[in-house]
Parts: structure tokens; sequence; C-alpha cells
């Protein structure tokens, strides 16, 4: 299994900001009031190796599919940087940037959206090598026929269209469409979230035998820390676009310093006996990104806030090596301020389901 402790990062992403801005009423385009912006991601900094499965966890509305798109520049940034090798890809143009795309790929939710139902599953296979030109004409069969093959599919399978396939199967389709041009880097947001649960074990596990086979940088994406636990070796716990916890997933989900954190543990169903046991979920809505709380953002809901947590932002500290949190009240006072730089996290064993 490939080992991504003393490699060089794929992709670094430092202090990343991305907003959007809200379209004024006619009242307040009368009025001459300013535009709100929503922010969707505040200061995120990550970094990824080969070999490495990064997870993203939190809820809806905290910033995780915005992330996806900003690492692979479906969307711009306000500010800040994300490198692939020593490339800054949003500061690449035309065919420079080009020549990067092929290194990065992303799978998307929906497989019955993110196909195109006119093309067959060859066409849809093939499209990406042929667009980068790293397939003939006479290799487009063998390869579609060896990437559905290492994907679960069969290849008879190439002549068929998206409306003739099952959902796990379609998305078996979209992660051999991505892995067409060999890349380095794999994003999948939440690339099982629409799959029946057995369908879910199948894809978690096609994902841990295309890291260990072919050494890829996995970036996971998920609101279920069910998945995280069994995929990834490390995560990252969004809320309101701003890191609150992230390290080894052994160290996040054993040990978390965050109380969000650990409302998203207790919210997990518990199977118990014949039935499935329902435990208490985190209290309140999710505030508005267009008027984020003082202080911390999570404060509103937390069930351990003092009154700092309301006037202060816990700034990132290191709790143990490798682990951080924006904590006041769990990150022990002994634990030391972290510097900018992205940590280097442990490896984890076997994580197929």
């Amino acid at each position: 299994m490939p080992d991504f402790r003393d490699g060089a990062p794929l992709l670094v992403a430092e202090h990343v900001v991305k907003s959007f801005p809200i379209r004024r009423s006619l009242s307040q385009f009368a009025q001459r009031r300013p535009r709100q912006r929503l922010i969707a991601l505040d200061d995120v900094s990550i970094n990824l190796k080969a070999g490495q499965v990064l997870g993203i966890v939190g809820e809806s509305g905290s910033g995780k599919s915005t992330l996806a798109y900003c690492l692979v520049r479906l969307l711009d940034l306000d500010s800040g940087t994300v490198r692939i090798g020593s490339e800054d890809i949003h500061a690449l143009r035309g065919d420079a940037l080009r020549a990067l795309r092929p290194r990065m790929q992303i799978v998307f939710q929906d497989p019955y959206s993110s196909l195109n139902p006119r093309l067959t599953v060859k066409r849809t296979v093939a499209e990406p090598a042929r667009v980068h030109n790293l397939v003939s004409r006479s290799g487009e069969s063998a390869m579609v026929g060896d990437l559905l093959e290492r994907c679960g599919l069969r290849r008879q399978d190439a002549a068929r269209y998206p409306r003739q396939l099952s959902g796990g199967q379609r998305q078996r389709v979209a992660i051999a469409r991505a892995l067409a041009t060999s890349p380095e880097i794999l994003i999948a947001d939440e690339a099982v979230s629409a799959l029946d649960v057995s369908v879910q074990a199948q894809i978690l596990n096609l994902f841990a035998e295309l890291q260990e086979d072919l050494g890829l940088g996995i970036i996971f994406i998920t609101h279920q820390l069910a998945v995280i636990s069994h995929l990834a070796t490390d995560v990252v716990v969004l809320y309101l676009g701003r890191i609150m916890e992230s390290g080894p997933t052994h160290a996040v989900l054993s040990e978390s310093s965050h109380p969000y954190t650990l409302g998203l543990l207790q919210a997990q169903p518990m199977v118990r006996g014949p039935r499935i046991q329902r435990r208490p979920a985190l209290r309140g809505e999710l505030p508005s990104s267009l008027a984020m709380p003082s202080g911390c953002r999570f404060h509103t809901r937390c069930p351990l806030a003092e009154p700092i947590c309301a006037e202060v932002d816990p700034p990132p500290v290191e709790v143990r090596p490798g682990h951080m949190s924006r904590c006041h009240v769990l990150a022990p006072s002994s634990s030391r301020p972290l510097s900018t730089r992205p940590v280097d996290h442990e490896r984890q064993g076997d994580t197929r389901i």
C-alpha cells in the first residue's frame, strides 16, 4: 500500500476564501444598499499527498462542495491559492491550464444527472482522454474496456446508454470516466449519498482499491462520518466555511476536541438488536452565511458555550501531533497555536468495508 508520509504534496490549498454575491431586491437597489455576499469558504487550508485519502465532512451548507469546485477551478477564488505540484491552478490560463487539468478529476454526487443520456458508455468514458489527446481512435475501445473492468463493469457495457444502467453502475461509469486521463488527484463530491446502502459499500471498496492500486490522492466529501471512518486516512470538519477540526481520522473520531465533531458523531444512528436507535442530533439550525455569528461560529448551537465563545473567534491550536481544533472549551489550555503550514498526518491501515 502506498505510503504518503514522506512525499511532497500533490495539492496544497492555502487560505482559500470564496463568497457569492446576493442579488438585491428592487427596494434595496432603490435605497442604494450595498450588495450582500454569502461567505462559503473562509480561510480554508488543506493538503493532499499521493496515497492519502482526505475526508471532508460537515452538514449541508458547510462549504464542502464549494471547496471541491474551487480545488478543480470550476469556481474562481476571492483570495488564496490552490497549487497542483508547483503550479497555482488559479493563476494559469489557456494552454497551461488545459495541460494541468488531466492531473485532477472529479466524481459528482448524482450519477443520474452527471452522465449525458445521449452518449453511450464508451463515448462517455473516452471523452476526457479524447479531449486531451491521450488516446487514439483505434485505442479507445481497449482503453474503455480496461477502465470498465477496473471499475467493476463488463466490457460489453460500453455499448449501453445511462438509462439502461442502475444507479451504482452509472456511478462506476462516472468513476471510469474520471480515470480516463490517469489523474493523480480524484475528488469525490458526495459520490455515494444518492445510492442504496448496499451499493454504497461496493463503491467505497472500489475507491479503496483504486487508491491502493494506483496510489491516487483522494479527497472524499461526505456528510456521513461512518463513510469517513472506513475510507479516509485523515479528516477535515467544516462548519460555515471554516475548519473546526482536522487530523488523522482515528484521532478526530475517537478523541474529538470540538463540540461540533462530537455532535456529528452523536447524530449517527446506532443499531441495537433488531432496531435502529436514533440519537439526539445537533440542536438548532445552521445560521445564515449572510450573517455569521460573532466569536466562534458554532457557539449559537454549542452545549458547552461560554461567554468568551460569543466574543472571541478561537484560533486553531494543535491539541496533539497533527490534530488541530478551534475551541475555547475542549482544546486544552496547554495546546500551542498552530502555524499556517499544513500538517502532515500518519497513515492508517486497510480501510475496506
